[in-house]
């Protein structure tokens, strides 16, 4: 249900602004501050529970291999989109001679 509404939001953002930063504002609530919250509130009880600084590690392991993986995918799409264009742009100057 949550992946659907983040798809229609997404969808209905490139005609309002204001839905886009509800959404990055959203989807920033739930990924980073609510997670880095749990994360204080574990590492200041003591004595700290094994199992949820484990939990913790985990979920952060993962936001931030999915963090990683998204920022190399932009850029290569963005540097294949360009190189697409460069190849079309090469390919057409020199079928015009």
């Amino acid at each position: 249900m949550f992946s659907l509404l983040c798809s229609i939001a997404w969808y209905v953002s490139f005609r309002s602004p204001e839905i886009l930063l509800f959404t990055q504002n959203y989807s920033a609530w739930f990924a980073y501050f609510l997670p880095c919250f749990a994360t204080y509130k574990t590492l200041s009880k003591r004595p700290v529970v094994d199992a949820d600084v484990e939990r913790l590690c985990m979920y952060w392991t993962v936001v931030g291999l999915f963090v990683g993986f998204e920022y190399i995918a932009q850029w290569f799409i963005s540097w294949y989109v360009f190189e697409a264009s460069f190849a079309e742009l090469e390919l057409t100057s020199w079928a015009s001679r």
